[in-house]
């Protein structure tokens, strides 16, 4: 950017899953190939194994990833890690495992962080801490997100030197009734889990009121989006925090 310029500073950008649009989800090569790219951050979804270990999977099951209908929560990860999470988006990505949330963490580069979607309820959170610890990271090198308020409110005390998010699924109410859920729901939740901030779903009706009235509330505003994000720019100019999407290389480079 030219010295004097006014345009907003752009967002970090947060590789959903990875680098998902090129490389299977929620992968160690996902993780890698948005290094490779350039991205700020990473987000993975996390879940506990039937024998307490922690996995990176979106999904209850791992069927729509590996063709195994084995379920997350009542499967041990020597059973899991067998599974091929890799051919399905590509011969070139066969053998590709689900990884372990500490094999994750230790693509991370320093000075980038990993976003740690948290799919499991408050049972994943002593297991949480432990891998945390292990992982030699700094703190401030991982963010700690969640749509279960519950599940946040719990893991305050137990992670205060690290980052906490609300994640909520914003959308225009039918009728033109405005974003919900709402500023004021926004805050209250924020105020009563503790977290930093809220990571809501990168809506278009999302505008500058919006967000100004989350910002007196000294609230950081992240967004998301599942898949491409067809509008990173108008997200930038409301000067949002962070965007997390599937593809890194959103903006174009600047001087």
């Amino acid at each position: 950017m030219s010295a004097g310029s006014n345009k907003p500073r752009r967002p970090q950008v947060v590789a959903h899953r990875g680098a998902s649009e090129t490389a299977p989800e929620n992968t160690v090569a996902a993780c890698h190939l948005a290094w490779q790219q350039g991205a700020d951050a990473v987000e993975v979804d996390c879940r506990l194994t039937q024998d307490g270990q922690i996995v990176c999977i979106h999904d209850e099951t791992a069927a729509r990833t590996t063709g195994s209908n084995l379920v997350i929560a009542e499967s041990t990860s020597e059973a899991l890690r067998r599974l091929d999470a890799g051919s399905w988006k590509g011969a070139r990505w066969a053998g590709q495992r689900i990884p372990f949330l500490s094999e994750v963490l230790a693509t991370a580069p320093a000075g980038k962080r990993v976003y740690v979607e948290l799919k499991s309820g408050v049972e994943i959170l002593h297991p949480l801490q432990a891998v945390l610890h292990q992982s030699g990271l700094v703190p401030e090198q991982t963010v700690i997100i969640a749509f279960s308020a519950a599940t946040l409110k719990q893991a305050g005390p137990m992670f205060p030197d690290r980052k906490m998010l609300w994640l909520t699924d914003l959308r225009a109410e039918k009728g033109g009734g405005g974003l919900v859920p709402s500023p004021a729901t926004i805050l209250a939740t924020l105020q009563n889990t503790g977290a930093d901030g809220v990571d809501c779903r990168a809506d278009p009706a999302l505008d500058a009121a919006f967000l100004n009235t989350l910002r007196r509330g000294r609230s950081e505003v992240h967004v998301w989006h599942d898949g491409v994000i067809p509008n990173p720019e108008l997200f930038r100019e409301l000067g949002v925090d962070s965007i997390t999407n599937n593809r890194v290389r959103l903006f174009p480079s600047e001087a």
